[in-house]
């Protein structure tokens, strides 16, 4: 290999590094949005699904210990049998399973109730409708969504303005927003 063709090679993979870099990058942060997302919901699904199999009210709230409720969703949540359905932890109720979030760079935030509860039946109780959001620094732009059906169900968010916007909306249909 001469001097030239060296030179040659190593321009051409300079320039095909810096054009793939910054979409690598969008890849890897939409990824880690997608994992703080899925990671929650896989939450609430055991949650609703032990709420039905064990016929007791099942809650799951934002919880950086997993021994108590503090609303701090952006750093884990826990799920536990809620003998007294009050959303607190007490004691004797029993812990089902803490997670933390996978990404601390993603913010999330749960607009509406603090906690949320299933009952017996798999629904949610009554104020436990909302929507999480999932943000990192770009912005709304790039935010995900879940949506909390009184039924139980969740569900990924998506823009439903018309014409769209790029921007997902919450349970009411409007943009969400990122701090």
């Amino acid at each position: 290999m001469t001097l030239v063709e060296l030179i040659v090679a190593l321009a051409v993979a300079t320039i095909l590094l810096a054009a793939g870099i910054p979409g690598f990058t969008t890849l890897t942060n939409n990824n880690r949005l997608v994992a703080s997302a899925n990671t929650l919901a896989g939450l609430l699904g055991e949650a609703r699904s032990e709420s039905v199999s064990q016929r007791r009210t099942v809650s799951v709230c934002g919880s950086s210990a997993g021994t108590s409720c503090n609303a701090a969703w952006a750093t884990g949540a826990v799920a536990f049998l809620d003998a007294d359905a009050d959303g607190v932890i007490d004691t004797g109720e029993t812990v089902l399973r803490q997670i933390s979030n996978p990404v601390p760079s993603v913010t999330i935030a749960l607009s509406g109730p603090t906690t949320v509860r299933y009952t017996s039946m798999g629904w949610l109780a009554a104020n436990s409708t909302g929507t999480f959001r999932f943000c990192d620094t770009r912005g709304n732009l790039y935010a995900r969504a879940l949506l909390l059906s009184s039924t139980g169900r969740v569900s990924a968010a998506s823009d439903t303005d018309s014409p769209t916007d790029g921007i997902v909306d919450d349970a009411s249909g409007a943009n969400i927003s990122c701090p």
